[in-house]
């Protein structure tokens, strides 16, 4: 009987626990996406469904390719084949900008943090995906801001040494 008890209270805890990590995952605001060792997508939140376009059914048991530009979509098999042959991390513990594609076509840059698994059925690797459009336009706002600061610093100065000039050749005329 207490035989019993344990193993409905440790079918309970691991519902309860997967309940948790199920709402945890679809209400991120970042992307998660969790591939194999293949590259394959095993699992892909409601916020990479806004970020790239492609509903989850679309991309579970696909290569995850089809959220890449093309440069990077080449290059991802070796990396990932790299990592497993050697263990020399590239991206994994690191995070960096990197470049994603919306299912419209549009490269998109985000920021990509990726992490690993070892489970019963092979490697994993859980990447964090954040979407660098808004801060990427705040930037570029903010770097044209400054260059018309400088250009009208530039022209305030040039307007006083105008105005010094004149005055220096006004003193002797008058």
């Amino acid at each position: 009987m207490a035989d019993e008890f344990l193993v409905d209270r440790d079918a309970e805890f691991a519902a309860v626990s997967e309940a948790r990590l199920s709402s945890v995952f679809d209400t991120a605001v970042d992307g998660i996406i969790v591939i194999n060792d293949r590259g394959l997508v095993l699992a892909y939140n409601k916020a990479c469904e806004r970020l790239f376009g492609y509903e989850a059914a679309d991309l579970l048991g696909r290569n995850v390719h089809k959220i890449m530009p093309k440069d990077y979509a080449q290059s991802h098999d070796q990396y990932v084949r790299n990592y497993i042959e050697t263990g020399e991390k590239k991206i994994i513990g690191i995070g960096r900008e990197v470049k994603a594609q919306h299912k419209d076509g549009t490269v998109i840059p985000i920021e990509l943090s990726v992490g690993e698994a070892d489970t019963p059925y092979g490697r994993q690797f859980i990447g964090i995906l954040r979407d660098l459009r808004s801060r990427k336009a705040i930037e570029e706002r903010l770097a044209k801001a400054q260059a018309q600061l400088l250009h009208m610093t530039r022209l305030s100065a040039l307007d006083e040494m105008g105005a010094a000039i004149a005055h220096e050749l006004n003193q002797p005329l008058t």
